[in-house]
């Protein structure tokens, strides 16, 4: 990471606050105190933005979307299933991926977060089916 070099407020100097700088200084050229980037959410406040849960919820119930119609509509020949299945696995990640390069061009931090969090659970979720899938004899 590089240095983080600001100008003090007071009296304009140059200022370097090393590597990941937040909170309060003091300006060694004139002893006054500043703030810089202090407004930086923590990791926990991530989770109570409206963003995460957009950038999470919407590629994920997409995935389930294709898992329930897959179940629902099964004709017992479970190539239903599989069909819906495969539409699921092709939908879900292009969704969080096109959230998540979205969210990293606009800045927006949160909702980059949920969509690679959607990413990662509904990886989990197809690994569930394709394994009840495999258990079921297709």
């Amino acid at each position: 990471m590089a240095n983080v070099e600001v100008d003090c407020p007071h009296c304009g100097g140059r200022i370097n606050l090393g590597t990941n700088a937040s909170g309060t200084f003091d300006c060694p050229l004139c002893n006054e105190q500043f703030e810089w980037n202090s407004d930086a959410p923590s990791f926990l406040d991530i989770f109570s933005e409206l963003g995460f849960w957009i950038g999470s919820l919407a590629p994920f119930l997409l995935a389930c979307l294709g898992i329930v119609l897959g179940l629902i509509i099964d004709e017992g020949d479970g190539w239903t299933a599989l069909g819906w299945f495969l539409v699921s696995v092709v939908v879900w990640p292009v969704v969080s991926l096109a959230i998540g390069i979205y969210a990293y061009v606009t800045a927006r931090m949160p909702l980059m977060i949920g969509g690679l969090v959607s990413l990662a659970v509904s990886g989990g979720l197809h690994l569930l089916f394709w394994t009840w899938i495999a258990i079921r004899g297709f």
